[in-house]
């Protein structure tokens, strides 16, 4: 029983808010937050260096990393060069970076950083293959007609450069180059192949490693020294290609590659020369050896493509101690059945700590995606976020979020296609999803009314447990749903009485026959009606307010009846939704009011005209005004606190996200760089977008982008509540007062046998009860001014109450209270009145 606001209570409600429209601020933005970046950089790192850009000066030196398909580095979009601060974690791109890859970097003597690879421009300046920046701007050093593997400066400050290359400036010089500071010119006659690697040795002489046999007209089995006139030979060589060269403290040279022997002695992939012998380091490493690094300490350590070091098992990284090989933790390795882990790079930071770059994305069993640091003790990524995709995003009963796809990472943690995101921190569901035999992806999730977890994919294990396409996480474990599917899932939704409903390419579920869609009722599954015909792939669903299910996708019938791309099941037989659509349905999403919006790529709908998104009002389909335009997608649909539709997808016109007001499309993404798969709202109204994107507008947000507002909705209690005959009287909001929504909170400990008054005010207020009538209790206080009230009659001990609200952007910042205020009814009357704790509501707009 509810008792209607008296009509001065309604006339102040119009007097308030005409007053707050008239001293309404500046219109609410809602801005893209700052992304969490990607933990490593994208692509492959091939080459790190130390770059202090004001040399002697106050800064610190940066990492510089380049590579090859490197389009974010952490939180910066990148093209293929970036630096790493690692005091302040900040990454930066170097001007508009380089076009190709790069294989090696330098310093020269006057703090600029030289770059060399396979590209021909760097900055949008046209530079072949080796460039220079001077911490400004890009610039052209000459030019090699060829690749150049390696970088390195001589005592007197000439750059050295080898490769696959034989001219370099217009120069003959035979895979390896000299630049003076003016021109470039060669070292000799040069090699007869591949120059690889590059050092200096303390007397000043350049060592060169790589793929030749000869240099200067020298045998030089994969490695010679130039002592500024001559190429000599180091013994007699190696039997394989030279890779990495590193100088150690006592001045010998350690040198890795893919050999078998250093001189005459057994030497595997690694060896020592001591200016007169070569030496073995134990038994060697199973694998190329591709990098080589020292730390303070005078050990050494070796990486590459390797996973084992002498008797120890040492995944792509290993350090020898002088006598022994040990591991650097588990190592590098890789959730991706398809990746060859492999370490390409090692640099030693000022304070001792290694990083290593690479073609892997664990470090040590904790995600980092192609590059990681050593701390002595651990490895550990350098920046958060995903990997890879996002194609599923649900939030949580308790607010946090989970995220679906096909990443490997979350926010330095292994999270093998799943995460938990609890606001600061990425949480991994367990051992996550396996590759066998493809890389798995989650495609679906869904709450049970239990709490528990469930996600759809192609899959075929989680964790330890076998679980097809179909799998449960009850917040310590995973569990298989029977037998799951035998094809992917691709869309799940929860009944009202708590039954699961899969949609797939699948044709059984728990070995029943279940054409494209299927239904678990805690115990097993069961097939609903003959499931779809045609292709039979159901790709979304939806529940209605009245409980019927309706699915989409990409089918001509549902359970023997017509019904092109989308269906309803009322709990005994499929219908169609009017005459359908012209092609298969992707999204679905109910509004408040009840109709229902698809999305997709179809263009018709009920043969109304209706450009990939359409809306059903239980009659009828009508269209969203032009639609998205010409080859658009929509793969997600939301609603926002207010009703407007939100749509993602790819759009030609809008990037990855627009926003229907009811009349006009708008723009919500700023530049998403391309589509949005996923959408999810946030307890606090905001949006949360996923999808294969790396950049939105303009800044890096890999994977994930957040959307919030500048006006908030936020419910805050205040005062304390007191104890009646229902218990501690306790007032709470069960959703926040957004503009255009139904503002709605609910009260506990509510009497029996009693009424319960709703008090709304503009002001607050701290009057004792016992002062406004003699059966108020003692401790009890009316907090807010009596400006709008209503009387409910308690049910259960409950009073929930709800006040809609005008969608007026003037409301927005703008705070009202709410308390309850119960009445204890006896003989003769009122015998006890209590109140509860205040709520103050400022009114948000998104």
């Amino acid at each position: 029983m509810t008792s209607p606001p008296s009509l001065l209570f309604l006339a102040l409600l119009l007097q308030w808010s005409v007053s707050l429209v008239q001293s309404a601020s500046a219109q609410c933005a809602t801005p893209w937050l700052p992304g969490l970046g990607v933990p490593g950089a994208t692509g492959q790192v091939l080459a790190t260096t130390l770059w202090d850009a004001d040399g002697p000066g106050p800064g610190q030196p940066v990492i510089v990393l380049g590579g090859s398909s490197i389009s974010v580095a952490g939180t910066a979009a990148a093209n293929n060069i970036a630096t790493w601060d690692p005091v302040s974690g900040v990454w930066s791109a170097l001007g508009s970076g380089i076009n190709g890859a790069v294989f090696a970097l330098t310093t020269l003597p006057n703090g600029d950083l030289v770059a060399g690879g396979a590209f021909w421009a760097a900055g949008g300046v046209a530079a072949h293959n080796v460039a220079r920046w001077n911490g400004t701007g890009w610039a052209a050093l000459g030019w090699t007609n060829q690749l150049v593997f390696a970088l390195t400066v001589l005592p007197n400050g000439d750059l050295v450069a080898g490769g696959r290359f034989t001219i370099a400036g217009g120069a003959s010089a035979n895979y390896i180059a000299r630049w003076d500071g003016t021109s470039w010119s060669s070292l000799g006659s040069g090699m007869n192949g591949d120059v690889d690697a590059l050092t200096v040795l303390p007397n000043g002489d350049l060592v060169a490693g790589g793929q030749f046999t000869t240099a200067g007209g020298v045998s030089t089995n994969h490695i010679a020294r130039w002592d500024g006139t001559n190429w000599w030979p180091l013994g007699s060589g190696a039997s394989g290609p030279v890779f990495a060269l590193q100088t150690m403290p006592n001045g010998d040279l350690a040198v890795g590659g893919d050999f078998a022997t250093a001189g005459a002695v057994i030497a595997s992939r690694i060896a020592r020369w001591d200016g007169i012998a070569w030496s073995a380091l134990g038994s060697g490493t199973n694998g190329v050896v591709a990098s080589l690094a020292v730390l303070p300490n005078g050990h050494l350590v070796a990486g590459g493509g390797f996973n084992q070091a002498g008797a120890v098992s040492a995944n792509h990284v290993a350090r020898w101690d002088g006598t022994n090989w040990s591991a650097l933790s588990s190592g590098m390795g890789s959730l991706i059945a398809s990746l060859a882990p492999s370490v390409s790079t090692l640099v030693v930071l000022p304070n001792g700590h290694l990083v290593a770059g690479g073609t892997f994305d664990t470090a040590g069993a904790r995600g980092a995606n192609n590059l990681a640091r050593w701390d002595g003790a651990r490895w550990s990524a350098l920046a958060r976020g995903t990997n890879n995709r996002v194609d599923a995003l649900l939030t949580l009963p308790n607010g946090d979020l989970v995220a679906g796809g096909s990443f490997t990472i979350a926010g330095g943690a292994s999270a093998a296609c799943i995460a938990r995101w609890d606001g600061s921190t990425w949480l991994p569901l367990g051992g996550g999803f396996q590759p066998s035999p493809l890389p798995p992806k989650v495609l679906a999730l869904a709450v049970l009314p239990n709490g528990d977890l469930v996600a759809g994919g192609r899959f075929s294990s989680v964790g330890a447990v076998s679980a097809n396409h179909i799998a449960r996480w009850n917040g310590n474990d995973w569990s298989a749903l029977g037998s799951g599917m035998d094809n992917e899932v691709y869309a799940l939704a929860v009944l009202p009485n708590g039954d699961l409903v899969a949609g797939g390419g699948f044709t059984t579920a728990g070995g029943v026959s279940a054409s494209g869609i299927a239904r678990w009722d805690g115990t097993s599954w069961s097939a609903m009606g003959s499931g779809m015909g045609g292709y039979a792939t159901v790709q979304t669903l939806a529940v209605l307010p009245n409980g019927d299910l309706v699915a989409g996708g990409l089918f001509s019938s549902a359970g023997g009846v017509s019904a092109s791309h989308i269906a309803r099941w009322d709990g005994t037989s499929w219908s169609a939704v009017g005459s359908g659509l012209n092609n298969y349905a992707l999204a679905l999403v109910t509004l408040p009011n009840g109709d229902l919006v698809a999305g997709g790529v179809f263009t018709t709908a009920g043969g109304v005209n209706a450009n990939r998104i359409a809306r059903w009002d239980g009659t009828s389909w009508s269209a969203l005004g032009a639609g998205m335009g010409s080859y658009a997608v929509v793969y997600a649909l939301t609603v926002l606190p207010n009703a407007d539709i939100v749509a993602a997808g790819q759009f030609l016109n809008a990037g990855g996200v627009r926003r229907w007001n009811g009349a006009t499309w708008s723009a919500l993404d700023g530049g998403i760089d391309y589509e949005v798969r996923a959408l999810a709202t946030l307890p606090n109204g905001d949006l949360v977008a996923g999808g294969p994107f790396r950049v939105v507008n303009g800044s890096v947000s890999a994977y994930l982008a957040q959307l919030t507002t500048t006006c908030p909705a936020t419910a805050v209690a205040f005062g304390a509540g007191c104890t009646g005959s229902g218990g501690l009287n306790a007032l709470a909001a069960t959703t926040l007062p957004w503009t255009g929504a139904t503002f709605r909170s609910v009260a506990t400990g509510m009497p029996n046998n009693g009424l319960a008054l709703s008090v709304v005010g503009f002001a607050t207020l701290s009057i004792p009860l016992p002062s406004i009538l003699p059966q108020g209790m003692p401790g009890c206080s009316l907090l807010v001014s009596p400006d709008l009230l209503e009387l409910h009659l308690p049910a259960a001990g409950s009073v929930p109450t709800q006040l809609a609200l005008p969608n007026a952007v003037a409301l927005a910042g703008q705070a009202f209270h709410q308390q309850i205020v119960p009445l204890e009814l006896g003989v003769p009357g009122i015998t006890a009145l209590t109140s509860t704790n205040a709520l103050t509501l400022t009114i948000g707009s998104f």
